[in-house]
């Protein structure tokens, strides 16, 4: 009787976390760009850097925001001797994190209607599109439009690194 006293216990706490989870993602108000980039394992290095850089306020409270969002797999592709050197000058991983971010929601109709875009970090963007899809930087769109509370993530499959003259890199 016991056991099934606790079962029932658990189930309960259990039901109230999945509605409390579906409440917060579903109610009128969509999750922000933090809260995805959190809650997926494919971005746990991208909200890693953003946490070290203190960037997490910026996209988490401000205003809209299209960020083309480097997944787990990109980040890997980058040397680690970059990483490191990243990790150890915040300034310079902060222009690299606000390359991909774009002030303004830009869905991606709108996108493959601009050759560039100004980013976050004051350097731009360029931007193409055609049969092989959509090209940010040196970076291909692989999954557009996750629509946030506070803007939109595109997902990309490369770090995108401001050009040369911008940071000195």
């Amino acid at each position: 009787m016991k056991t099934l006293k606790i079962f029932s216990i658990m189930l309960l706490m259990t039901a109230f976390a999945a509605v409390s989870t579906f409440a917060q993602y579903n109610s009128d108000s969509e999750p922000s760009i933090v809260e995805i980039a959190t809650s997926n394992d494919d971005f746990s290095t991208l909200a890693m850097l953003l946490t070290e850089a203190g960037l997490v306020d910026v996209l988490e409270n401000g205003d809209n925001y299209t960020v083309f969002a480097p997944t787990n797999e990109a980040f890997e592709a980058v040397p680690e001797e970059t990483l490191q050197a990243l990790l150890a000058d915040l300034d310079l991983l902060r222009e690299v994190l606000l390359t991909h971010v774009v002030v303004g929601a830009v869905t991606s109709e709108q996108v493959v209607g601009l050759s560039e875009a100004p980013t976050a970090a004051g350097n731009v963007l360029p931007i193409s599109s055609g049969d092989y899809g959509v090209r940010v930087g040196n970076a291909t769109v692989t999954q557009a439009d996750v629509m946030a509370s506070n803007g939109v993530i595109h997902v990309v499959d490369a770090v995108i690194m401001p050009p040369a003259e911008s940071s000195g890199y």
